[in-house]
């Protein structure tokens, strides 16, 4: 199994490779060195290695992009844009020169001829050149060069990786740093985890079986549908849609994590059939008992009120609405299990702001085998998706482990989450980013937690477990045989 990181709090490769193991086989869970001498725990004989990927293509590319020392290339569209940023600089000085010498000479009695038609004059002027100049940078970022075009039909031409590469370094940076160790344990299947190793999986393959042994079979684990990831530049997401399709075609078998995702990627890329559906369910049936106390680590009480928030922590998450929510909700108290990042401090300047920090609690992550166990003490989970494609056609790994803790969860209007919730009345749901409704959801949930636990005796939670998508698994492993 192959994976684009350190392996630690990626629940989903960690239960796949949990389980292959447990079928019978021999695996190695190939992930990236991030530096953490940290391992999960309760792998069985799972073999965990980590590789270091020197990522110095990537970063060389994204700087090239990202600065020129002429500026941005100008065009007739934007022709009258600043041509750096130092213009830019000079123009916002010179501006607010020209706004105070204004306003000064108001004040002394001797008003300027016509002076708000003059401000704001060369402010619309200055709107125009910076807006010109900001989509002239954006269009270098984030377009695509003559260059990647003609790498992109050289490919499409050719199916030679090397023009792959030039688009997305990282799909090679990863690739060749993971290669000697698939070589030397001599698999006969890859698991290919994730977008970005979802072509390495085929490449990989087709290595072995020239180095003299039998061609691996390779399974493609779609997490996400790549189309709705956001943040990447026009070059590197085509790159890696590219990469996706090689997958998608040369594959033996093809995974994702919901039905919605497996009907586009079949569309997208024109498959006979969908992909084997296995969710993002956790592990319940063997879980183990948490070493840790949800309550304990936040100080608090049973009889108060606690939220409880799984994942990371960043404002594409949507979470900053808890904040605003917790004002005005004085008993709650909110513990956000999350990974550290820079936005966790971000985040605790935000509560400090709004009164509520001392009723803020960031824990470290549990193990995935305990999450159920740990998260069950909290009065509710919530899940504040934002909308985009992804959070609106699947339901993430935190709605399963609030559910298969029989958690009310909070959750937002995003189309999968939403009609979960209403479908089975195991919580409430708010509009997506906004803390009015948020608010109100969250004090309808504690005043009546009872009846919303009762409900999860209608929900199919054979399903909702990994024990049922388990056996979807070993299906997939077996029909490779």
């Amino acid at each position: 199994m192959i994976v684009d990181n350190g392996i630690i709090g990626d629940s989903r490769v960690q239960k796949c490779a949990k389980s292959v193991s447990d079928f019978g086989h021999e695996v190695l869970l190939l992930g990236r060195d991030l530096g953490s001498t940290e391992l999960p725990v309760d792998m069985g004989s799972v073999q965990i290695e980590r590789v270091p990927v020197d990522m110095t293509l990537t970063s060389a590319r994204r700087q090239m992009r990202k600065y020129t020392p002429r500026g941005p290339q100008i065009t007739i569209s934007n022709f009258f844009a600043y041509r750096s940023e130092r213009a830019v600089d000079v123009a916002k000085r010179r501006l607010n020169l020209r706004k105070y010498a204004i306003r000064a000479q108001n004040a002394s009695g001797k008003a300027a001829l016509f002076p708000k038609i003059i401000e704001r004059t060369l402010v619309l002027v200055f709107a125009i050149r910076y807006r010109q100049y900001s989509n002239a940078w954006k269009k270098q970022i984030y377009g695509v060069s003559r260059k990647d075009k003609f790498s992109q039909y050289l490919f499409k031409l050719s199916k030679n990786p090397v023009h792959l590469f030039n688009i997305s370094p990282s799909l090679y940076e990863f690739e060749s740093a993971f290669i000697q160790s698939a070589i030397d344990f001599g698999p006969d299947v890859i698991h290919a985890h994730d977008f970005r190793m979802s072509g390495a999986g085929v490449r990989l393959a087709k290595v072995i079986a020239k180095t003299g042994g039998t061609r691996p079979k390779v399974i493609y684990d779609a997490h996400e549908f790549l189309e709705g990831i956001t943040g990447f530049d026009n070059t590197a997401l085509k790159g890696f849609l590219l990469n996706e399709e090689i997958a998608a075609q040369q594959s033996d078998a093809l995974i994702t994590v919901s039905e919605e995702i497996a009907s586009l990627l079949r569309e997208k890329y024109s498959l006979t059939k969908n992909p084997h559906v296995v969710l993002n369910a956790p592990t319940v049936g063997s879980a183990s008992k948490s070493v840790r106390s949800l309550r304990d680590d936040c100080g608090v009480s049973v009889d108060t009120p606690l939220g409880v928030y799984l994942g990371g922590l960043a404002v594409k998450r949507g979470i900053s609405p808890v904040l605003s929510a917790m004002a005005n909700v004085p008993e709650l108290h909110f513990a956000f299990v999350a990974n550290i990042t820079a936005y966790n401090e971000v985040f605790l300047n935000e509560a400090s702001d709004l009164g509520v920090l001392d009723r803020v609690h960031i824990l470290p992550y549990v193990d995935p085998n305990e999450i159920v166990s740990y998260v069950s003490e909290a009065s509710f989970g919530l899940a504040p998706y934002l909308h985009d494609i992804n959070h609106e056609v699947s339901l993430p790994s935190k709605f399963y482990e609030y559910a298969c803790a029989r958690l009310p969860i909070v959750g937002s209007d995003v189309k999968v989450v939403m009609s979960t919730i209403e479908k089975y009345k195991i919580g409430e749901v708010f509009i997506a980013g906004d803390p009015v409704t948020l608010e109100i959801a969250i004090k309808k949930v504690i005043n009546d937690l009872e009846v919303y636990r009762r409900n999860y005796s209608n929900v199919p939670m054979s399903t909702w477990s990994w024990s049922g998508q388990e056996e979807v698994l070993r299906e997939v492993y077996d029909s490779l045989s």
